[in-house]
C-alpha cells in the first residue's frame, strides 16, 4: 500500500475533525479527497483500521462505510 495514499487519507481525516469531535467521514468523500477510487480507499482505510489508526463506525452490506479517527 503507498504511504502517500494513507498520509492523504489521514490529512483529509485531521483535517475534517479540525478540533471538533472526531465526526465519521464516508467513504466516497475520503476517496474524492484523496483522489482514489472508492475501492482503493476502501483498501487504505482497512489497512490503517488493522493499524488501530481508524475505526469503521458502521456495517452492512450496502450500507456507506462511514470511518472515524481512533
Amino acid at each position: 500500500m503507498s504511504n502517500d495514499a494513507c498520509d492523504k487519507i489521514l490529512s483529509f481525516k485531521q483535517s475534517q475533525a479540525n478540533g471538533r469531535i472526531n465526526i465519521p467521514v464516508r467513504t466516497r468523500s475520503i476517496a474524492d479527497a484523496a483522489g482514489l477510487t472508492i475501492y482503493q480507499a476502501r483498501a487504505y482505510l482497512v489497512t490503517l483500521e488493522d493499524a488501530g489508526v481508524v475505526e469503521k463506525m458502521n456495517a452492512g452490506k450496502g450500507v456507506s462505510g462511514r470511518w472515524r479517527l481512533v
